[in-house]
């Protein structure tokens, strides 16, 4: 027997099932290419495209760049901050990415980051200043500010939006945020492609519905979107291969999971090999899925999902990641001039629970850690809200609390846009207090 016919006689049954994923999933999914994939897309020609979208004409009407403003820059109502008449689109003058504007009216420059590029020094606060200049506006008023990014998660850094930048956009905070908007392909720009450009073409525009579609595809499969594609054909698989309940179905996705990562390329018939990559790929989207609605399941990945959530969630709300040992912190800080306190997530890695702490670990003159106790309403606060005080902890210069013990990530997040996010309030409001010595 030669060493070929050893392996496929040893695994026999991946090789078996393998066969099976190629004819109930893989043939039954039509052949994917895509351009923006083949000729590889950095921010440039990402940018090229949005503005090549937004450049649509047609009876002297730019229809989707109007639909673009009314659509994203607006006020918390919903309301069009300005009425676009008959807008230029540009890319690429004085280095902003793309420019819509009209003269002496608006401005509205979009910072594109899709490819998670870095942030350059005082790069926002340049832009709004060249505005002035090419389109004759008062930066002040009427300038307005797009930051997009591929999925939300990466967020603007305070180099790149000064404070002057922020004075010019009447930023105030995260909940205040003026003329600026933080935008994501995933959420915002997909979903306006498919909902308002796409069902809006005009008749007989083929290249430019074609290309829509080229460019949704690719946005969709970067994201791991489906709909009747691989992933809903794979579940349907695996349910008629593991027809129990979600414990003992992910216990076997796990073995499929272990079973694939162990197998080179050589170790599997070449007819099998690009099988046995889409079912690895579809086995890890599954456990990940699975995870997510229900964190009690046993698997690596469950500490780094649940990672994921609350980071997803604490960046979208100012605060800033820390990693300690074998938790992950989430840090959200108030320091000015001698108020230095800090209001902290802790997941702990080794089980569901989630604590929160309110604390400052600063000194006093005698080596002592200033007290926390002075932020009497505050304080009063905390306990309030979370009722799982740790009262066995008898320091005066921080108070934790348990949040709760998760088992999926509606469940997490929820908790977070309860009473995380009231405190969170009432802690972002001692900026404004005056004369608050903690030490």
């Amino acid at each position: 027997m030669t060493k070929r016919q050893q392996v496929e006689a040893k695994d026999e049954p991946i090789v078996k099932l393998l066969e099976r994923y190629e004819k109930e999933v893989l043939d039954r999914i039509p052949y994917r290419v895509n351009l923006v994939d083949i000729l590889g897309a950095n921010e440039n020609a990402h940018t090229r495209i949005l503005t090549a979208i937004l450049s649509f004409e047609r009876n002297g009407e730019k229809t989707f760049a109007k639909s673009f403003v009314a659509r994203f820059v607006c006020n918390d109502r919903g309301q069009p901050f300005v009425q676009v008449q008959n807008p230029k689109v540009e890319t690429q003058q004085r280095y902003i990415d793309a420019l819509i504007w009209e003269k002496a009216n608006y401005a509205i420059v979009i910072e594109n980051k899709i490819n998670w590029a870095a942030d350059q020094q005082g790069q926002i606060e340049g832009y709004i200043k060249a505005t002035e200049a090419i389109c004759c506006i008062n930066p002040s008023e009427q300038c307005f500010v797009i930051y997009l990014t591929d999925d939300g998660r990466k967020t603007v850094e305070k180099y790149s939006l000064t404070e002057v930048a922020k004075r010019y956009l009447g930023y105030k905070d995260q909940k205040e945020l003026g003329r600026y908007f933080a935008l994501n392909y995933k959420e915002d720009i997909l979903p306006w492609l498919k909902e308002e450009v796409l069902p809006n073409c005009p008749y007989g525009e083929k290249t430019f519905v074609a290309m829509l579609f080229q460019y949704i595809d690719y946005l969709e499969h970067r994201f791991s979107i489906e709909n009747d594609g691989e992933q809903s054909l794979f579940w349907r698989f695996v349910q008629k291969l593991l027809n129990k309940p979600d414990s003992e179905r992910f216990a076997g996705l796990v073995k499929w999971s272990s079973y694939c990562a162990q197998k080179g390329e050589n170790d599997i018939p070449e007819k099998q090999r690009y099988a046995l990559q889409s079912f690895s790929t579809q086995v890890q989207k599954a456990i990940r899925e699975m995870i997510r609605s229900n964190y009690a399941l046993s698997f690596p990945d469950a500490a780094v999902i649940k990672g994921e959530t609350v980071r997803m969630w604490a960046t979208a709300n100012g605060f800033q990641p820390h990693k300690y040992y074998n938790s992950t912190f989430f840090e959200f800080r108030i320091q000015p001039y001698n108020q230095r306190i800090k209001f902290q997530i802790n997941i702990d890695n080794a089980s569901n629970e989630v604590w929160l702490q309110f604390f400052n670990n600063d000194f006093v003159d005698d080596g002592k850690h200033a007290t926390v106790h002075k932020f009497e309403s505050l304080f009063g606060s905390f306990c309030q809200l979370f009722p799982n005080v740790d009262r066995d902890d008898s320091t005066d210069w921080m108070i934790h609390s348990l949040l709760g013990v998760f088992h999926s990530e509606k469940e997490l997040v929820a908790a977070l846009n309860g009473p995380v996010k009231d405190f969170l309030g009432l802690f972002n409001q001692t900026k404004k207090l005056k004369g608050v010595n903690n030490g």
